[in-house]
């Protein structure tokens, strides 16, 4: 009898240490959902390679033809990628959906095109080969999946467009409540005040950064540009209307955490 219950207590025992590994095992395959350990590769043809440094990013089909590639990204992710980064050999592509407010939903497909180039230097195997790799992933709440430093460099240029984007806002307003005849001397002097901002900034600066202020006060220059096109073509009324518009996406990405 004693025996038996000996026995009961171990088999108890050995219960509780089965559920413990579990719950171990879970909660460490949720940590390493933010941390790839290895790379996964795929042949996808005698001349090309596919590295994916993400859990969830996959590559659905391809189609090339000389150098250019078409990749057909899907989301495998429960959740929704506002950016990602894809290295073509010697160059990378930073896709942030989330500038015109998407993203990439789960299940849902992203077409990326691109030109092949093979990284110079290189000796082993794969130099006989174009290696693309899928780098990164940024989720809506700024969380990454893949390489950590080409994460940071996205997080880090849209801190830059961020800031840009709020000393670009307050020369909206002043085109907007413009007269008639002032509204082409206006867009002139907000081009002006806008091309003043600096990119190079004490405290936050890195090349990232100041890449996403740089291309925060080129958008905003190409849409004055555009607003200058349109008042000669459609009249002012219309400009308003568009920069009603763009005021409204400025404030999204000056907001945007």
């Amino acid at each position: 009898m004693q025996a038996l219950r000996y026995s009961t207590s171990m088999v108890r025992f050995a219960g509780v240490v089965i559920v413990l590994i579990c719950i171990v095992l879970l909660l460490s395959g949720g940590r390493l959902s933010t941390t790839r350990s290895s790379v996964v590769k795929q042949e996808v043809s005698p001349s090309v390679q596919i590295k994916n440094l993400t859990f969830g990013l996959n590559v659905a089909d391809f189609r090339t033809s000389d150098t250019s590639i078409k990749l057909i990204l899907k989301n495998g992710y429960q959740r929704n990628i506002t950016a990602f980064a894809i290295s073509m050999g010697s160059y990378n592509i930073i896709r942030d959906l989330s500038e015109n407010g998407h993203a990439l939903a789960p299940g849902d497909s992203y077409i990326q095109e691109g030109t092949l180039t093979k990284v110079e230097g290189t000796s082993d195997k794969s130099s006989e080969q174009y290696v693309v790799t899928l780098l990164t992933v940024i989720f809506d709440d700024d969380t990454s999946d893949g390489d950590d430093s080409t994460a940071k460099r996205i997080l880090d240029m849209r801190l830059g467009e961020k800031d840009a984007m709020k000393l670009i806002l307050p020369h909206i307003p002043k085109v907007l409540n413009s007269t008639d005849e002032d509204l082409a001397e206006e867009l002139e002097r907000a081009k002006t005040r806008i091309k003043d901002i600096p990119i190079h900034t004490s405290g936050k600066s890195s090349s990232p950064y100041e890449a996403g202020r740089h291309n925060a006060k080129e958008r905003a220059l190409s849409d004055i540009e555009e607003s200058k096109r349109a008042r000669e073509k459609y009249g002012s009324n219309i400009v308003r209307l568009e920069l009603l518009n763009t005021k409204e996406q400025y404030e999204k990405r000056a907001i945007k955490q």
